[in-house]
């Protein structure tokens, strides 16, 4: 090369000694440090000329040589070229012959075309400015895709860059190291923003369960978009599930109010708890009742989605049941509670004010859910099914029927049922041969035997020790028997409180 050591005893390379032959001694860089030369091209840009053609007299006269005027004025170095000389060596451009290296050499010096390279420092800098870039693109650009696409652009910038200040300047700047920098910058951003993304969502997701489904809650971040676009009102078959304790108002004016409240949320934790167990949506709290809603975000079908109202129907009678166990032992007061279950179409949407808006559901499945609670302190049960339930239900408990009712603010009445237990398994042979006599009772009772329906109910009542359904039946039977009904008498029952 045309650099050493300048403690050493300088020796000139073959250009430079040419040059020097050249008269062209001023071109010659100065020593001291290594000096990176710049290739005028690929191999074959000096064409090289067989040393044979000078000693032929007719190619010597004849173009291009024209007895030595090709050569005037110019520098001409030779050597042996082909792959038997193995005078070759790699460069940027791949194997070339020594030769032609020597020319590169001449002519980056005749032209002072030199690359200068970036110090160890400079690289430094170059690789933290990369990284800086990275972290401002991710602040600044939030949107993953808008990010990678920014990303992509800045490294073809920064090849572009080194590109130009290559062939412009003849600059060499480092580019590996940077565009790691930046890439990796990059993506260990996006990571963390990713992580910190489904962070937040498991943060969101895990309060959202203490009040809605999972099924709603991932809806809600998943897919929100199709769970948004339901906030304007949309009509679907969902079944509904309201439960109301019996007698609380009457409580709050007695009991202490502290105490009470800690009684009430200890209530409601232990009945939201199985409403969110079978995916279940808690709809609203409104006083001392609990509504309750399955299918309105997303169903899985109306029988499934009716057989978890009524698991969680059951489930809630058993919490309330050890509750009122556990408060008694304590000499608090005990909670009695009446369920309602219908399955119809309702509206569901985004209702209220400008200030302020909930989600939730309305229509006339809702309020015959609030109707079917009120009905269950005249029957004295705790659990009633509507008609649509009762038949989505039926493959799977065993059903009794309760009878018909108009409820308050409706014309038609409305068949009710109530759970006896859960199938497939059989029910215990006192509770099934209750059940075969009820039905059997109601037959006589809708039917105007009211004398024969009277003793069946008596018999319900032997088998099912103080059944009030039975007992309400036969009183019922009995004053029918003393003031028989008219012809258009059709065993509905209206009732004339919610």
């Amino acid at each position: 090369g045309f650099g050493c050591n300048p403690a050493d005893p300088l020796i000139e390379s073959l250009g430079a000694r040419l040059l020097r032959k050249a008269d062209r001694a001023p071109s010659i860089p100065q020593p001291g440090h290594p000096w990176r030369i710049r290739f005028a091209g690929p191999p074959g840009t000096f064409q090289p000329h067989s040393l044979c053609d000078l000693f032929d007299e007719r190619k010597w006269e004849r173009p291009p040589y024209n007895r030595g005027d090709f050569f005037r004025g110019k520098i001409v170095v030779v050597g042996p070229e082909g792959n038997w000389s193995k005078d070759e060596a790699l460069t940027p451009w791949g194997l070339m012959f020594g030769s032609e290296i020597h020319l590169n050499a001449i002519n980056a010096a005749l032209n002072h075309d030199f690359l200068t390279e970036t110090s160890e420092r400079d690289n430094y800098g170059l690789i933290v400015l990369a990284g800086a870039l990275a972290w401002l693109l991710c602040r600044l650009a939030p949107a993953p895709l808008l990010r990678v696409a920014l990303l992509g652009a800045l490294s073809f910038g920064w090849l572009a860059m080194a590109l130009i200040l290559y062939n412009r300047a003849g600059l060499f700047i480092t580019t590996t190291a940077p565009l790691a920098a930046l890439i990796s910058s990059g993506v260990c951003c996006l990571a963390w923003d990713f992580f910190r993304e489904q962070r937040e969502k498991a943060h969101v997701r895990r309060t959202l369960e203490r009040y809605v489904s999972k099924d709603a809650v991932r809806e809600i971040i998943d897919n929100p978009r199709g769970f948004f676009d339901t906030l304007g009102g949309m009509r679907k078959p969902m079944a509904i599930l309201f439960s109301d304790l019996r007698g609380f108002t009457s409580m709050t004016e007695m009991a202490d109010s502290h105490a009470l409240v800690r009684q009430l949320n200890d209530y409601f934790t232990e009945m939201v708890e199985p409403i969110l167990r079978h995916q279940g949506a808690l709809d609203k709290f409104i006083g001392d009742a609990v509504m309750a809603v399955w299918g309105n975000i997303r169903t899985r079908g109306a029988g499934t989605d009716v057989r978890a109202a009524v698991l969680t129907a059951l489930e809630m009678r058993t919490r309330l049941a050890k509750l009122n166990e556990q408060w008694e032992q304590n000499g608090k007061p005990t909670f009695a509670i009446g369920i309602g279950i219908t399955f119809g179409e309702a509206i569901v949407g985004n209702i209220g004010s400008l200030q302020q808006m909930n989600l939730t559901v309305i229509g006339d499945a809702v309020n015959l859910a609030s109707r079917l609670e009120g009905v269950t302190k005249e029957y004295g049960l705790d659990l009633l099914l509507s008609a649509e339930a009762a038949a989505h239900a039926r493959e799977f408990f065993h059903l009794q029927t309760v009878g018909l009712v108009q409820v308050k603010g409706r014309r038609q009445p409305v068949e009710i049922f109530t759970v006896l237990g859960e199938r497939p398994k059989p029910l215990e042979a006192a509770l099934a041969e209750y059940s075969h006599a009820f039905e059997d009772a109601m037959r006589h009772y809708r039917s105007r035997d009211f004398v024969g329906a009277e003793q069946l109910f008596q018999r319900c009542e032997l088998v099912r020790k103080g059944d009030p359904l039975a007992r309400i039946y036969r009183e019922r039977c009995a004053a029918l028997e003393a003031s028989p009904p008219s012809t258009e008498w059709n065993g509905v029952f209206v009732m004339s409180e919610k």
